[in-house]
């Protein structure tokens, strides 16, 4: 006898293989159409409003928003938690091979997460920095290896790296500089508030720092939300994180995703935004 687990792993199967034969506008036919409305708009606030159009269409590994289940309606434009919980029972009749999505609910939080993981792109971010990974993981980590922890674990805070700002900023496409300064921050303020550990452990300055009062002074003048743009006039928000915005690597990430903002913009011109999207993730596009 199988159990229901099976049961729905079976079917699940059968509907995503059926699924694949059939077009990206096909299988947004069959769905109910409050319920293409609901995906339709959570789309439209995770591509445009949360960055997660860059993962899809660029080389930012990965994008992560979270709502708060204990509101009925979050954010903007009405979009609700509920809307997710759409989206999760439908997003098996678009399977990827290189784009996955990741849900996770921390009910102690009254939080629900979405992830956005580019494959490829994960695995160059993850080759380009192997040493820092290594740093946390050892030398034998993979990036195939790392990629399966996340899918098991549903959430980058369930890793080891939910110590590790650095680490997790440098998959969300923030760079390293930014990603290792804002670590070092979080060091700074954790040892600071905590007068036990600080008695264990001293935290020494870094190397052109007399005190950790001085370098704390100076991450914090320096590390600011960028970029600075005007909502409303950009329909489609750059990816917003805190960073040395007067560093060159900080200006040259700014400079590629406003790029990359130009070419999927011309993209959702042409037609329906969720259709579009969907044929990109789904590796449909013509």
């Amino acid at each position: 006898m199988w159990d229901r687990d099976k049961i729905i792993m079976v079917l699940l199967l059968f509907s995503s293989l059926h699924a694949s034969a059939l077009s990206i506008q096909e299988r947004l036919h069959s769905i109910p159409a409050k319920d293409h409305s609901d995906i339709g708009t959570l789309f439209r606030y995770l591509l445009f409003r949360s960055g997660f159009a860059y993962t899809c269409f660029g080389d930012k590994a990965i994008s992560y928003d979270c709502f708060d289940l204990s509101e009925e309606v979050d954010r903007l434009d009405h979009q609700s938690p509920f809307a997710l919980n759409t989206w999760k029972r439908y997003a098996h009749l678009f399977s990827s091979e290189n784009f996955l999505f990741l849900f996770h609910e921390d009910l102690e939080e009254q939080l629900t997460e979405i992830t956005l993981i580019n494959k490829q792109a994960f695995k160059n971010v993850f080759d380009k920095h192997r040493e820092i990974f290594a740093s946390l993981f050892g030398p034998n980590m993979t990036a195939d290896e790392l990629l399966n922890l996340l899918i098991k674990k549903g959430s980058l805070w369930n890793t080891p790296m939910r110590e590790r700002e650095d680490l997790i900023g440098i998959l969300l496409g923030y760079g390293e500089v930014n990603a290792r300064l804002y670590q070092r921050k979080a060091e700074i303020i954790g040892r600071k508030m905590s007068a036990q550990h600080l008695q264990k452990v001293r935290l020494l300055p870094s190397e052109g720092y007399h005190t950790i009062d001085e370098e704390l002074a100076y991450l914090r003048s320096h590390l600011k939300t960028v970029p600075d743009e005007n909502p409303l006039i950009y329909a489609i928000r750059l990816p917003s994180f805190v960073a040395d915005k007067n560093h060159p690597q900080t200006l040259a990430i700014l400079k590629k995703y406003r790029e990359q903002r130009n070419c999927f913009s011309k993209k959702y011109e042409k037609g329906n935004v969720l259709e579009v999207t969907l044929k990109q993730l789904c590796g449909d596009e013509q």
